[in-house]
């Protein structure tokens, strides 16, 4: 395709230095080319002093929890706040946040990112066990979640009773 491409407009391939990306997407129902509008990715936010998910990924998981203002959210494994800080600052400044992690060490990168984009009104971040919530029943309006699946963090159970016990507290 990129030889196609080249040929069609005159343009010089240079695979380890190029000056554009396009990613072209093909199915056997459409195509999707897409072409970058600025060269610093969009995950590179001025605003997130030490990066965890990736900013998009976080954004979307937000924008799909539809938090509406007065809203209590809960991200029971929070990490280093990625998804709470896109949440507020890019979605809805006008509900509550709350984010757990019993890793010390993350929670402690969470607070330092959340004092650097100045949400500490709307953030509260907790020490402890996402998979046995310090809330009441029916106490959280959303859970919003980037579980670990054993990978990057690992988890002491089987994948699939850990996905049980996440859901079943956070459902209460």
């Amino acid at each position: 395709l990129g030889k196609h491409i080249a040929k069609l407009t005159g343009w010089n391939i240079d695979l380890k230095h190029p000056l554009f990306e396009i990613s072209v997407h093909i199915n056997d129902e459409m195509v999707v080319a897409g072409i970058p509008l600025s060269r610093e990715p969009l995950s590179k936010r001025g605003y997130i002093l030490h990066s965890g998910l990736r900013s998009p990924v976080a954004w979307i998981l937000g924008y799909l929890t539809q938090i509406q203002p007065g809203d209590i959210i809960l991200d029971p494994m929070c990490g280093k706040s990625t998804i709470l800080i896109e949440a507020v600052k890019c979605l809805q400044p006008n509900a509550v946040y709350f984010g757990i992690d019993r890793n010390h060490q993350q929670l402690k990168t969470a607070q330092a990112n959340v004092q650097f984009v100045a949400c500490q009104n709307n953030i509260n971040l907790l020490l402890s066990n996402g998979l046995d919530l310090p809330f009441k029943s029916g106490s959280v309006d959303k859970v919003i979640c980037d579980a670990p699946f054993g990978e990057k963090h690992k988890i002491a159970s089987d994948i699939h009773q850990f996905c049980y016990k996440l859901l079943q507290e956070t459902q209460r």
